[in-house]
């Protein structure tokens, strides 16, 4: 914290401490600034030694060069080569994080899968207007209000709590969706998430959401999701069938949206993938719009076909 604090004492530069942050598993502060238009990855040191042993395990891990290793290493003791392996595995597992984010492409440091980010140039297309009308018309005779978009999303917001749990899954069983359903703050309990305070809703519905005193409450149905996608494009999505997701759950490295146990399937045989979770935290906890994203998988799928397997978003 002292240093972070040290580097905000510059207007143009904001340094968060990553540790703090559930989406950043890269060093120990994120430094940006907006000056230079840079942002940069601080890993801290304390203590000569340390310094020291960090400093030959970055040169050995960019390096590759064995003779170093073994020269360098050769007077450390039992706890010093303890030290250095795990600085040299942080250090290893850092810069596959960032040449992944580089080139745009590369591993998931924890599960050894490909991936592969889609640059995206337009802006996204955010649905948190609506939970903000909802909430706008809450007063003390009306205690809920609702509103649909894109054809498969659901929100409900509520003051009262017991018509909140109440009247959500009635309207759900009304519109035969069964579809898992979602608190807003469910964000603090799912890592991959938007958190709460990085919405673009207001500071005192955030507050009061935070506080229990609104509850919103969303669903992304997914048969509806489906269709839209269908009505932008024939036959782009569908349910796999139960052994399909099976012998996909069994080989897949990645969380994929799924109905009833059924995966929801990009394309159709031979050739098909599966569609990430992460579509899911995107629409419900960025409020993104979900045929917006449609449209952008939509589009990518012009490229060449990539091998079966879910995709991360």
């Amino acid at each position: 914290m002292p240093t972070a604090d040290q580097i905000n004492e510059d207007p143009h530069s904001i340094a968060l401490c990553t540790d703090m942050l559930s989406l950043v598993h890269v060093g120990d502060l994120l430094v940006l600034n907006r000056k230079t238009r840079q942002f940069s990855f601080v890993e801290l040191k304390a203590g000569d030694k340390n310094y020291r042993i960090s400093k030959m395990a970055e040169f050995a891990a960019s390096s590759g060069c064995q003779l170093f290793e073994h020269i360098g290493t050769a007077d450390f003791d039992k706890t010093d080569i303890k030290h250095y392996e795990r600085a040299k595995r942080q250090i290893v597992r850092n810069h596959t994080i960032l040449n992944t984010i580089q080139n745009e492409g590369g591993k998931d440091p924890n599960t050894g899968a490909a991936v592969n980010i889609t640059a995206v140039e337009e802006a996204p297309d955010l649905w948190c207007d609506r939970i903000t009308n909802c909430y706008s018309q809450l007063n003390e005779s009306k205690t809920w209000a609702i509103a649909t978009i894109d054809k498969c999303v659901h929100v409900g917001v509520y003051s009262d709590q017991d018509i909140a749990f109440v009247g959500f899954n009635s309207w759900m069983r009304g519109l035969k969706c069964e579809s898992p359903i979602y608190n807003l703050t469910d964000s603090f309990n799912i890592p991959s998430t938007r958190p709460l305070g990085a919405t673009f809703l207001s500071l005192e519905l955030q507050t009061r959401v935070l506080r229990g005193e609104i509850l919103v409450i969303i669903c992304l149905d997914i048969l509806r999701l489906i269709e839209m996608a269908n009505e932008a494009q024939a036959g782009f999505l569908s349910l796999a069938s139960r052994a399909e997701t099976a012998k996909a759950r069994a080989i897949s490295k990645f969380q994929s949206l799924e109905l009833n146990g059924c995966f929801v399937k990009i394309g159709t045989d031979p050739v098909f993938e599966y569609l990430g979770a992460g579509l899911r935290d995107r629409v419900v906890f960025d409020q993104q719009r979900p045929f917006q994203l449609i449209q952008h998988h939509i589009v990518r799928r012009v490229s060449p076909m990539q091998t079966v397997g879910a995709e991360d978003s």
